[in-house]
């Protein structure tokens, strides 16, 4: 065992590829290995390391320490048994309640932006310790909890349940509360998106460092370049007065004429809609329900594709016009997550 860092030994750890040639030969010579370590990968000697059989490999998640009324439960449990937490489809709201759950007060959780530089390798590398990772992700119109220990992860998410109705007139249910999520088997009259994304994050199953890193690939890809694309098109399709006003207010605080007017349109979530446009992409627009100035927006066939397949992979929804809404209203998410103190915007909460 180690003498230097004697901390480290029992930890579990995963081995990693060298990142490159050089790397791999310096290993090499020195008769070390990479594996991952927080908040850097570590290179340990070969004959400091036990490779561990599959049976060993079990993850005890019962280590997840829990506010009464549910002590010694695992996070899945406290999910499926607690009738409030498992109830929820509001995703912010779940992954509020699981923040109180956590902790007595959490305006003092540290948060910090979900972020390809600070937070990727940092959640997948750190596999010593039983982690709790809130993912506020406003910018992509989608909360989630991510929990993670020794190589392994679990993904609790819900999604607000609506009867939406097609272009064909037809009505059908989609959303799941958080406990529908965490349960093993799907609910009858899930759609096969819905069955595709908890055959494959959901149930409570336990996902390798691999498929932990696909899952936040996806994140990351919609928050650096899908969402961005997004506001740039819509922004330009906000009424006229809207755009003048957004114009003049340039980069000045608090909300712009954008947010505001936005955050209006989602006063009702029935009241705006969405169909496929004639050149495959999506319309946007007020519905008879709507009691503002009408309006209509256009999202382009590449980037409603681009953007509905990734948000189908991770919720197993298909995209709204209530999405599309939350995407430009929080457009400005990383200047307020700024001057918020680190407040809002996108965070992850410290390894618990």
């Amino acid at each position: 065992g180690l003498r230097a860092r004697a901390e480290l030994n029992g930890n579990v750890a995963v081995v990693l590829a060298p990142a490159n040639a050089e790397e791999a030969r310096l290993l090499g010579q020195r008769g070390r290995i990479k594996v991952t370590g927080y908040p850097t990968p570590r290179a340990l000697r070969v004959e400091n390391v036990e490779v561990l059989d599959e049976a060993a490999c079990v993850t005890d998640w019962m280590s997840f320490v829990a506010a009464p009324p549910h002590p010694n439960l695992t996070m899945r449990e406290v999910i499926l048994m607690d009738e409030r937490l498992g109830a929820h489809d509001v995703c912010d709201e779940f992954v509020h309640d699981v923040l109180r759950l956590l902790t007595p007060t959490p305006w003092r959780v540290p948060r910090r932006p979900f972020t390809r530089e600070r937070s990727l390798d940092a959640i997948l590398n750190n596999t010593s310790q039983h982690c709790i990772y809130l993912l506020h992700m406003d910018q992509v119109s989608h909360h989630m909890v991510v929990e993670a220990k020794e190589g392994r992860a679990r993904v609790f998410q819900c999604f607000v349940r609506a009867l939406v109705t097609g272009t064909d007139g037809s009505a059908e249910t989609c959303g799941y509360t958080a406990r529908e999520w965490a349960s093993e088997e799907p609910q009858p009259g899930w759609s096969k998106g819905m069955r595709a994304a908890h055959a494959r994050w959901g149930g409570g199953r336990e996902l390798s460092r691999g498929e932990l890193a696909e899952i936040l690939e996806v994140l990351l890809a919609l928050q650096e370049a899908v969402a961005p694309a997004i506001v740039r098109e819509l922004s330009k399709q906000v009424p006229t007065a809207v755009l003048e006003a957004e114009q003049a207010h340039g980069e000045g605080d608090g909300f712009t004429p954008v947010q505001r007017w936005t955050a209006e349109a989602l006063e009702r979530p029935d009241a705006t809609s969405i169909a496929p446009s004639a050149d495959d992409g999506a319309v946007l627009f007020s519905n008879d329900a709507y009691r503002h100035e009408p309006f209509v927006m256009h999202v382009g066939r590449a980037l409603h594709a681009e953007f509905s397949h990734a948000y189908r992979v991770v919720t197993g929804q298909e995209v709204m016009s209530t999405t599309y809404l939350r995407v430009l209203n929080h457009y400005r998410w990383q200047a307020m997550f700024e001057r918020a103190g680190a407040a809002a915007g996108a965070a992850v909460g410290e390894p618990r």
